[in-house]
């Protein structure tokens, strides 16, 4: 098996994070950007065990600020399962109005754009 050794320009340019605990560096969750079929996605993962810690609120503003200076933000979609009202609240404390919320239906998508005191809470 072949292991890709991260260079300091792939470091220094990240775009996805991981969110471990500072003191034990137990694994918590990550965030970031990817982009499929050439759309930039925002995703976040929080383990179970640690969620309503404002933990995933932090850890995409954190990702967000970084990101800000290396990508155009307007560009970038958060695709939310209509039905993960947790995740759709995550996005309200922090998306700040600039990045475009997709709400996945089951088997349809409709991508609409709200500032963040329109969304779902």
């Amino acid at each position: 098996m072949m292991r890709h050794i991260l260079g300091e320009s792939e470091l220094a340019n990240a775009t996805r994070f991981v969110v471990a605990n500072v003191d034990t560096d137990e694994f918590i969750g990550f965030c970031g950007l990817k982009h499929i079929d050439s759309v930039a996605d925002f995703g976040y993962f929080i383990r179970s065990k640690f969620w309503c810690n404002g933990i995933a609120v932090k850890a995409c503003e954190l990702a967000i600020n970084k990101l800000s200076s290396v990508i155009d933000l307007a560009t970038v979609q958060v695709f939310i399962a209509e039905e993960n009202l947790a995740s759709q609240r995550v996005a309200q404390n922090w998306v700040g109005g600039f990045l475009t919320v997709v709400l996945i239906r089951k088997k349809m998508a409709a991508t609409i754009k709200l500032p963040p005191n329109l969304l779902p809470s």
